[in-house]
């Protein structure tokens, strides 16, 4: 058991295992059984996993794309307001 999450019942390594059954398996009821858990549970288990992985790509991308040198410039000051003079 995960002692640190107050709802966890499955340990991370227990957790990439199941997923890594359920990547060569064809029967995934047998494997739940297996397993003890629901096929909910399990494919929630891979959502999150896929979850994190596009986050990280996600993460990756972002830092390749860097503002160009011009943008980095200082931005132009604001045009100066026209007062109207009251007639």
């Amino acid at each position: 058991m995960d002692e640190g999450s107050k709802y966890g019942k499955y340990t991370k390594e227990f957790r990439e295992s199941g997923l890594r059954r359920l990547s060569q398996t064809a029967n995934v009821s047998e494997l739940c059984r297996d397993l003890g858990s629901s096929r909910q549970l399990l494919y929630q288990w891979r959502e999150s996993g896929e979850r994190a992985e596009r986050k990280l790509s996600l993460g990756a991308e972002q830092r390749v794309r860097q503002k160009s040198p011009r943008q980095l410039t200082t931005a132009r000051p604001a045009p100066a307001r026209r007062r109207e003079v009251p007639a």
